[in-house]
């Protein structure tokens, strides 16, 4: 244990420096320093793709902002640099993109046919293109292979859906194997193309923001996904986020205030603003 002194309060506090340790691992392993910068009352602030937003012990990640105006826009942008590029550029654009890097964790592992390769879930060993052996977690020996199909339907029927009027929550009950208790990636990676585990209707929503939701547990310095938000979105509309039943897109969290903040859209852009809330509204600040 260590005593470290403050001197703006002229108080001493007592810290484990295993913990501080293990909090400064964390903190390494999940890329941020956690630095939050706090918005001021009724500010608003722009919000874009692969933002992280916390309100009380729960993080939004923006995944995806659509608006279906920015993306006819975006569409025509790509056409028109698609037409400009000369063959020789499409040529070696496309081997950049075949030659892309698959190394990571979110990898998808094709097996070659073997009698001792099986499914653990339906224990078949057939396998093709569409639907390979993979191994998703951390165990090991023949226990280790699963059919990509087989995972996301076990993984589906976990996942507890709620429908409201403006938003639809994906919750997991459980994301973790049952064998070596390791979480399952959100998705994997195959040769540049993202394969998700997890089904998330968005066909019916021309303008929609697609959030994942974290949930940081102090008592066992733990970070954990707890699921998926899709929130509706609407340029003509603001949609007010809190714990009370008369807010758009309501958490049962007793950290987030009765009323916490706002989403605006405005010109095909997602804006938030606090609301007044107890513990504020704070934005995850990327590092340089």
């Amino acid at each position: 244990r260590f005593i470290k002194y403050n001197e703006q309060t002229n108080s001493f506090t007592i810290f484990n420096s295993y913990k501080y340790q293990k909090m400064k691992n964390l903190y390494k392993a999940e890329n941020c320093e956690r630095i939050w910068k706090l918005f001021d009352k009724d500010e608003y602030n722009e919000i874009k793709e692969g933002d992280i937003i916390k309100i009380g012990h729960l993080r939004l990640k923006f995944d995806k902002i659509v608006f279906e105006q920015k993306k006819e826009d975006e569409m025509n942008d790509k056409n028109n640099l698609s037409d400009s590029m000369n063959s020789s550029d499409k040529k070696n654009n496309k081997k950049n993109n075949n030659n892309g890097d698959e190394g990571g964790k979110n990898i998808i592992y094709n097996t070659e046919p073997n009698e001792t390769h099986y499914c653990r879930i339906c224990y078949q060993k057939e396998i093709n293109k569409n639907d390979p052996l993979i191994c998703p977690c951390k165990c090991y020996g023949s226990m280790k292979f699963v059919h990509l199909s087989c995972l996301k339907n076990n993984i589906n029927l976990k996942i507890h859906k709620k429908h409201d009027k403006f938003c639809d929550m994906y919750l997991f009950q459980n994301y973790n194997c049952e064998i070596c208790l390791a979480t399952f990636p959100k998705y994997l990676i195959k040769k540049n193309k993202k394969i998700n585990l997890i089904e998330i209707d968005t066909s019916n929503c021309k303008n929609y923001a697609l959030c994942d939701l974290i949930q940081y547990d102090e008592k066992n310095d733990y970070i954990f996904h707890i699921g998926y938000l899709v929130i509706r979105l609407d340029n003509t509309i603001s949609l007010k986020i809190g714990r009370k039943k008369e807010n758009d897109v309501i958490f049962n969290d007793l950290s987030i205030s009765g009323i916490h903040c706002e989403l605006n859209c405005q010109n095909n852009s997602l804006y938030l603003k606090d609301l007044g809330s107890k513990y504020g509204t704070m934005k995850y600040i990327q590092n340089e």
